[in-house]
């Protein structure tokens, strides 16, 4: 499980995407100081001035990428492999080394916010189509 300071950076800036996929709502208080802590199998961040930041694991961040392809007449395993297809591809054209977690957080804002990480915030990133 990723809890770099890169990933909670890019989770928290992420978080009005993310809360909707949160299955716990919590809040934590915290000292001064940014400490990260599990709770019922999930990791959050806890910040001072950012408060709880959820950190999805991986499963999780699969699973919030799966229902971005999520389609009436379509059967899960087609789903996941259409998924698998597209996120292979795209781990394969990145240039940048990332963490799996991040990987698929990057992946997901992408495909669906059309949002790129800069290394400080989440910018729309504008396609010529």
């Amino acid at each position: 499980m990723d809890t770099s300071p890169e990933y909670i950076k890019m989770c928290e800036k992420a978080q009005r995407e993310l809360e909707k996929f949160c299955p716990l709502k919590t809040h934590i208080d915290s000292s001064s100081e940014k400490k990260v802590v599990q709770i019922q199998g999930m990791w959050f961040a806890v910040d001072l001035l950012s408060g709880t930041i959820w950190l999805p694991n991986e499963f999780q961040l699969r699973k919030i990428a799966k229902s971005l392809y999520w389609k009436r007449d379509r059967s899960a395993k087609d789903i996941e492999t259409e998924m698998l297809q597209d996120y292979y591809t795209y781990v394969q054209n990145s240039t940048i080394e990332w963490s799996r977690e991040q990987t698929w957080l990057t992946f997901i804002m992408e495909k669906r916010y059309s949002k790129i990480w800069n290394g400080e915030h989440w910018h729309v990133h504008k396609t010529g189509k």
